[in-house]
């Protein structure tokens, strides 16, 4: 079985930890199944993807440029397609990286679960103001279509 993994933080803290360790264990486990995982080139993440590397085929992507997500929309969408499931490791579900990954992934044919690591509150989001109050109808349509949501915060 072939995973698509997709982080979206530019740093390296608990939730991508939690994808370290989640490669080893399943590589000890159930050596069948192949990764990949996507994730930013940002060099804070350089030592991270040193960790990943053992265990999962990395894609690195300037994620934290917004003039660059229309054009890595395609990217995220073929290698979605790609893949048999999608696994997208959302730190901030309700940043725009955690939006656009799910509403990249709701528009494939492939599963994709999403894993929501802790609640942003609308001040924290970088975004222009007007868009603060669609953040949360934007966040609903992005997870519309995942097969399974996970929340492992409140």
């Amino acid at each position: 079985m072939r995973i698509l993994l997709v982080m979206t933080a530019r740093e390296a803290g608990g939730a991508e930890r939690y994808v370290l360790h989640l490669l080893q264990a399943m590589h000890e486990i159930e050596p069948v199944f192949r990764f990949t995982v996507l994730m930013s080139d940002h060099s804070s993440l350089d030592h991270l993807a040193e960790e990943l590397r053992p265990f999962a085929e990395l894609q690195r992507a300037p994620l934290e440029h917004a003039h660059r997500l229309p054009r890595l929309s395609f990217t995220l969408r073929r290698l979605a397609q790609a893949h048999d499931v999608t696994h997208l490791n959302s730190n901030h579900p309700g940043s725009r990286l955690g939006i656009w990954a799910g509403c990249v992934l709701s528009g494939t044919t492939r599963p994709y679960v999403s894993v929501e690591h802790r609640v942003s509150d609308i001040e924290d989001i970088v975004v222009p103001l007007f868009w603060r109050p669609l953040l949360p109808k934007l966040f609903r349509i992005s997870r519309h279509r995942a097969h399974r949501l996970i929340a492992v915060s409140r």
